[in-house]
């Protein structure tokens, strides 16, 4: 048996994990990596910028700061994800 402490999202709370020594199913979700290189496309501190404007909320300050990063995590898992192929072949050969 073990315990391991997981990541915490938006919570001063940590997950536990733990092992009794099944194999058990954790779930499927990727880690989200930031690439130094996205700044180097046309428009992705414009496009970054609108997104993060787009999301304001009447919550305290410290809660709408949250809130927009965890906006910005998501948009940029999706728009990551659906990245043009051109793009992905030039990180790969650099």
């Amino acid at each position: 048996m073990s315990v391991r402490a997981l990541t915490r999202s938006r919570s001063d709370h940590t997950p536990l994990l733990i092992d009794l020594g099944d194999q058990a199913f954790v779930g499927n979700k990727t880690k989200f990596s930031f690439e130094l290189s996205w700044f180097k496309i046309d428009g992705f501190m414009e496009m970054i910028a609108q997104e993060w404007a787009s999301n304001s909320t009447r919550d305290n300050s410290l809660e709408n700061w949250q809130n927009k990063i965890h906006h910005i995590g998501m948009f940029l898992r999706v728009w990551a994800r659906n990245l043009s192929g051109d793009y992905k072949i030039q990180k790969k050969n650099t």
